[in-house]
């Protein structure tokens, strides 16, 4: 029963890598009969659903492989994770792909890696992944939107304290209102501002990069 729901388990993966990239089941060598069954509600044996498995390994390697040297002439690996978080990802990812580590890694991460590599090289993104350019985009803008959203909420916090300054007095040096804690207060507006203005300064980069190398 363990085995069987491990193959179910495996088998789900798979029909989803495959329903959103229908040129893949094609390009592993799946005939139309077998793509018709089991984008339907057919299920392949445990011993077919291992041999897809592997011949999915098989391209997610040839991927990998073709990215190897464009990534490594344009990045190097001290640049890895800079350019990683262009995209967000994890700096290793790039590093073990440079360095022409065998690990394989999701579609969803290759095409993203595809589509930022065609856009800034010569790059051409595997027949399959052509259509998530658009969604890469996208995620990427959504990301910077979040970051800006929390930069926001936390200026938002902090803008009250401006109106509970206290004022000196010119010629008395007498601080007029002045309570408990506004000290701490001050401290906080002049660190959120601060941090705030770096948080916002990353972003306006990142921003740079997304429209120099996917939109204009």
């Amino acid at each position: 029963m363990a085995a069987n729901g491990q193959h179910a388990q495996k088998w789900a993966r798979i029909k989803k890598d495959m329903l959103e990239r229908p040129f893949l089941a094609f390009k592993i060598g799946l005939t139309p009969e077998e793509v018709e069954v089991y984008f339907g509600e057919g299920r392949p044996s445990p011993q077919r659903i291992l041999e897809i498995d592997q011949l999915l390994d098989q391209e997610q390697a040839k991927k990998i492989a073709r990215m190897q040297p464009v990534l490594a002439k344009l990045v190097g690996p001290r640049g890895a994770s800079q350019f990683a978080e262009k995209m967000g990802l994890d700096g290793m990812t790039i590093k073990y792909i440079i360095e022409g580590n065998s690990r394989l890694l999701g579609h969803d991460m290759i095409s993203k890696i595809e589509v930022f590599l065609s856009y800034i090289t010569d790059f051409i993104v595997s027949l399959e992944n052509q259509q998530d350019t658009k969604y890469h985009i996208r995620l990427q803008a959504n990301r910077l939107k979040l970051s800006t959203e929390k930069v926001a909420t936390k200026l938002q916090s902090v803008l009250p304290y401006f109106d509970d300054l206290p004022v000196r007095d010119k010629k008395s040096k007498k601080v007029f209102g002045k309570y408990p804690g506004d000290d701490f207060k001050i401290r906080q507006l002049e660190s959120t501002l601060k941090h705030s203005i770096t948080a916002l300064q990353e972003v306006q980069a990142e921003l740079n990069d997304l429209v120099e190398h996917f939109i204009q």
